[in-house]
């Protein structure tokens, strides 16, 4: 039992211990804005809290308490910083002591000082505005004058006191003011009044109180479509019922992106069908088949062709050839086209090698698809009848196989009948090679 309860005591103090050094580690970390270089940005009208407690005395490269407040007495300060706008002039910093360390200077418990600092944290490029100020009320406001535009400013924010190693101010601090006022950027997306179908169209934003975006992102329906700072969108991905946004950051770390979109969007579009492809023997003639609820249209070519401008011509190329069909209604025009494939002489190889290694296995005819009504007719040098095909295709070839057994070596002999308007038939032989 003794020995119990020696251990569950030795498991206290151990608790104490590691409770005590947790407390102590957190006291003893400086605030993030103890240097220049981690100065906290303050944003207008917005409070911000703040405390010296377990800051250092050193805030920048070359410099210190002693020659930015002229003290001798090194105190804990703290930085922050903020930009003015295109309009600079006066700000006001609004200090709130939260509580008043026992101990502290009396006449003041911190001091304020405001730099142009010039994004730099060298000493020799601060450039001091007014005099040091002291706080020693709550809700404190120091008025300054005379801002310049577009500049990069600091406070600082001496804890001042003597006799007291470091006792903490706990504030809170806000800025107001013409000098860091911001105006609400704000937009429009800009597009023409007629979008056509399958046209590349451009969208313009308009932009007020926002001169120099950093980011735009361009959304088709809310999915990105064009990243980048690109005022002009340009896309051919329009359906008719779309929106165009944009998300715009303006530059401000104060500011947080906008979105503008444009209303839903009406794309102008209308039918068009040049009709099918179609296949002709030479010297044949054919007619086109196409439409469009567009009462304007034309054939777009002079060239074998019986008119351009009905919707089915009759048409005698003397090779294969596209008819190009256009429509236009509304300031838009829209496309299609329909070849008319015209029959060359077949090239019909005179060997093949069905040996199994997946080259020329088969008898293959180029361009037999296109004599669909097709018939063929092998046979031995004795006349028999081997294979018939009807018709014969791509799909369907001749590998040298008869009643399931490899046909030797030899010459044998085909009739194509092509069942065209000439009648056209081919006789000849077809040799294998193994």
């Amino acid at each position: 039992m003794k020995s119990t309860f020696q251990l569950n005591k030795t498991h206290f103090v151990i608790f104490l211990l590691n409770l005590f050094l947790a407390c102590n580690q957190t006291y003893s970390q400086a605030p993030i804005n103890n240097k220049c270089d981690s100065a906290t940005f303050l944003c207008p009208q917005i409070i911000t809290s703040g405390t010296t407690r377990n800051a250092d005395v050193d805030t920048c490269q070359n410099c210190s308490d002693s020659n930015l407040f002229g003290s001798t007495a090194l105190q804990s300060t703290i930085w922050y910083e903020f930009n003015t706008n295109q309009i600079g002039d006066s700000l006001l910093v609004t200090i709130d002591l939260l509580a008043i360390p026992a101990g502290i200077e009396v006449g003041g418990v911190i001091q304020l000082r405001l730099l142009k600092k010039n994004n730099s944290c060298i000493r020799s490029d601060f450039q001091p505005v007014g005099n040091t100020f002291s706080a020693t009320s709550i809700d404190t406001t120091f008025i300054f004058t005379s801002l310049d535009p577009n500049s990069n400013y600091g406070i600082i924010i001496n804890e001042n006191s003597f006799g007291v190693s470091d006792p903490g101010v706990d504030f809170s601090i806000k800025i107001t003011g013409k000098a860091v006022d911001l105006s609400i950027p704000a937009g429009n997306i800009q597009f023409p009044d007629t979008i056509c179908i399958n046209e590349k169209a451009s969208f313009n934003l308009a932009l007020s109180n926002c001169s120099s975006p950093t980011s735009i992102q361009w959304l088709i329906n809310e999915n990105i479509n064009s990243s980048g700072g690109s005022l002009v969108f340009e896309t051919t991905e329009i359906s008719n019922g779309d929106s165009v946004s944009a998300i715009v950051t303006c530059g401000s770390e104060c500011i947080e992106p906008i979105i503008i979109s444009s209303e839903p969007i009406f794309v102008f579009s209308f039918s068009i069908d040049a009709g099918n492809d179609t296949i002709i023997n030479p010297g044949e003639i054919a007619q086109l088949h196409a439409s469009t609820d567009s009462p304007n249209f034309y054939w777009d070519t002079e060239l074998f062709i019986s008119s351009t401008s009905v919707l089915e011509p009759f048409v005698y190329p003397e090779e294969t050839f596209t008819y190009p069909f256009v429509a236009y209604f509304n300031s838009c025009v829209l496309y299609d086209y329909v070849t008319v494939f015209v029959r060359e002489g077949l090239e019909i190889p005179n060997t093949f090698s069905p040996n199994g290694d997946n080259l020329n296995d088969s008898w293959k005819i180029p361009d037999i698809e296109l004599y669909p009504k097709n018939r063929m007719s092998i046979y031995n040098r004795y006349g028999l009848l081997l294979e018939s095909y009807e018709p014969y295709t791509p799909a369907s070839q001749w590998t040298g196989i008869w009643q399931g057994a490899a046909l030797p070596e030899g010459v044998y002999f085909y009739i194509l009948e092509l069942n065209d308007s000439q009648n056209t038939i081919y006789k000849s032989t077809i040799s294998i090679i193994r």
